[in-house]
């Protein structure tokens, strides 16, 4: 089951420059927190930063920043989850080779604040206000009050200009990655192990997590997690990494949860909630394999509790679906068995499955079907079982 969404900001959240989330988003945000399941925004950008983008949910989210060196749990303010900090005097010696470029600036980070030893006065103002972080400013590299958790050259003539010449002096202590078109970050994480550090602190586990990215320092996010999306805007190699390809977050989100509902709507004509169509659905297994099927079995196969599957399967028995059989081996045990309206009820729920997946394949190739009905399916086990949770 899907538990955790984590996505990238630039270029997979905001497009074309845009400075603004999309309102979709929250809504999708708001009905992912009322099944249980988190959203994470995963970027190179500050806490401080990311609440203010992402203020109508703030305080529901968790939180990967700085590109996975800081990761904050949910509420205002969330509790620090992780840190991972850099070497102090490797990174000022790092600090003071960016100041030495030309055209850049360095901007060392904290936990919750940057701080700057601007070379040039505009570039306060760019970072204070267009890039919304806490910022201080520093006589010299050296007067920096708190861990250091991020190196960062601000490169305005463009980051992969820079990286050839301060990537190989530094790809042996420390990770690297171009951050949007002006940023070059260094620090000892990255978003798969900041991924991993939340993963452990909330209990979920790596299949249990969709992410979406479109950059290089996505990768290792998109590596860690069950379920990667690449965004359609990727370069070509990291769009031939991942089969999964969307153009924007929202529409898989939405799509997710609409194929949903029509699929609970379809069960509603009869009158089954979707757990007792899944039940039904896996008996009819049971049915064709020539296999007795048992209530603990039920319990374990869909990871909910005795008393749960005990009102669904009494639900089911009393529309005539399943009836409960003595095991001539055994009276105390009770075999799960479809009636013959429950095989007729089964049968006709498979044939509008299947009209539904023949419209799905009209859109998708066999790769992407793949993807999809893997996410689609673990989406879908997530909610049935906060539903009965």
């Amino acid at each position: 089951m899907i538990r955790l969404i984590a996505s990238d900001i630039d270029g997979t959240l905001l497009h074309n420059g845009a400075a603004e989330i999309d309102p979709v988003i929250f809504e999708e945000i708001h009905r992912l927190k009322q099944k249980g399941i988190l959203f994470c925004p995963a970027s190179g950008r500050q806490y401080h930063s990311l609440r203010r983008l992402f203020a109508p949910a703030a305080d529901e989210l968790t939180y990967l920043c700085e590109n996975g060196a800081v990761v904050f749990g949910p509420g205002n303010p969330g509790q620090l989850l992780g840190k991972t900090v850099m070497e102090r005097e490797r990174a000022l010696t790092l600090a003071h080779q960016i100041i030495d470029i030309p055209e850049c600036e360095v901007l060392i980070s904290g936990v919750n604040t940057s701080y700057l030893c601007p070379k040039k006065g505009d570039v306060v103002d760019h970072i204070r206000y267009f890039v919304g972080n806490n910022l201080a400013i520093l006589p010299t590299v050296e007067d920096m009050p708190e861990d250091i958790v991020k190196v960062s050259a601000y490169c305005p003539q463009g980051a992969v200009e820079v990286q050839p010449v301060l990537g190989p002096k530094w790809e042996d202590e420390f990770h690297h990655a171009i951050a949007g078109e002006a940023w070059l970050d260094f620090n000892l994480a990255n978003k798969g192990t900041g991924l991993r550090q939340l993963c452990k602190a909330l209990d979920v586990k790596p299949e249990e997590v969709m992410a979406f990215g479109d950059n290089f320092n996505d990768l290792p996010m998109l590596e860690a997690a069950g379920c990667p999306y690449i965004m359609d805007n990727a370069a070509p190699e990291l769009r031939a990494k991942f089969p999964n390809h969307c153009r924007r977050v929202e529409d898989v989100l939405r799509t997710a949860f609409d194929d949903l509902k029509a699929m609970e709507q379809e069960m509603e004509e009869f009158k089954l909630s979707s757990i007792q169509s899944r039940i039904l659905g896996f008996l009819w297994y049971k049915r064709n394999h020539h296999e007795k099927a048992f209530q603990k079995e039920l319990e374990s196969e869909f990871k909910i509790r005795r008393s749960s599957v005990t009102s669904v399967i009494q639900g089911l028995e009393k529309h005539g679906l399943v009836e409960r059989r003595s095991v001539s081996t055994d009276a105390r045990q009770k075999e799960l068995v479809l009636t013959e309206e429950g095989v007729r009820v089964q049968r006709q729920v498979i044939e509008r499955i299947e009209e539904m997946e023949k419209r799905v394949n009209g859109w998708l190739s066999p790769e992407e079907r793949e993807w999809w009905f893997r996410c689609v399916n673990k989406i879908e086990t997530g909610l049935k079982e906060a539903e009965y949770d």
